[in-house]
């Protein structure tokens, strides 16, 4: 049987109820019959979903290794009660993320982590009580690096434009939350964070800048090849294995 049938035949979707009334989907693959001892949450970026190539490789992977995989979206579109990304900011993102660790270790004797681009800094703002966690090519200084060039207010619907190939909507809330977040701020979060922690970087050079501010254990891996999801030929599957080595570290 091929790796992907055996996840899917152990695939479920459910909702968990968010500390606002609203509703956060998740879709989890178990590596085997029964439940695993050990569980890998995936925490996906700006304007990116569960489904994408990274996440769903890191699915594959890990539950041929015998983790259980839970990856969960920040915003969803198949319920009126799921989040629409203009509704949410950083702040929101790592309550709901808070909220997603709390319902696995309900099940779990140990649960992992992986956070890329702005789910890295979302895990910031979380900083979850966890075994380890992983940055897969982490926002860091995200206004002053990324979105200060790509936001357009529009005016008739008080909301910003994300201008990355397609647009996308945000909130005045999300912008208004980047722009006051300073690189001190981030720097203290990072510096806050007591779950060992492993860096995988792609081409974001806000990953090294992440890596100097922690103080908990830590590793940094330099992907030099890689695009920011790793997409870029088989680059993901050193990636994984790096993850995955962190992750047995700390069981």
């Amino acid at each position: 049987m091929h790796i992907e049938e055996k996840s899917l035949k152990k695939e479920s979707f459910y909702s968990l109820d968010a500390y606002d009334g609203k509703s956060i989907w998740c879709v989890q693959n178990n590596a085997d019959d029964n439940i695993s001892d050990k569980i890998v949450i995936i925490a996906h970026g700006l304007t990116g979903h569960p489904n994408e190539y990274l996440h769903m490789s890191a699915r594959n992977y890990f539950n041929e290794k015998g983790y259980d995989v839970l990856r969960f979206a920040f915003y969803w579109d198949d319920n009126p009660k799921n989040r629409k990304l203009e509704e949410c900011t950083l702040a929101i993102h790592a309550k709901d993320l808070n909220t997603v660790i709390e319902h696995a270790k309900k099940s779990y004797k140990k649960v992992y982590v992986c956070g890329h681009s702005y789910g890295g800094l979302t895990m910031l703002f979380a900083n979850p009580s966890v075994n380890a966690i992983a940055f897969w090519d982490p926002s860091f200084y995200a206004w002053q690096d990324f979105l200060k060039d790509s936001v357009s207010y529009i005016p008739t619907l008080d909301m910003y434009t994300l201008n990355w190939q397609a647009k996308f909507l945000l909130g005045r809330d999300f912008v208004e939350e980047a722009k006051h977040f300073t690189p001190e701020q981030a720097n203290s979060l990072a510096q806050n964070v007591k779950a060992p922690s492993i860096v995988l970087k792609g081409p974001l050079e806000s990953s090294r800048r992440l890596y100097d501010q922690l103080r908990s254990e830590r590793e940094f891996v330099d992907f030099p090849q890689a695009d920011h999801s790793f997409n870029k030929g088989f680059i993901v599957l050193p990636m994984l294995e790096k993850t995955h080595g962190w992750f047995e570290k700390h069981p």
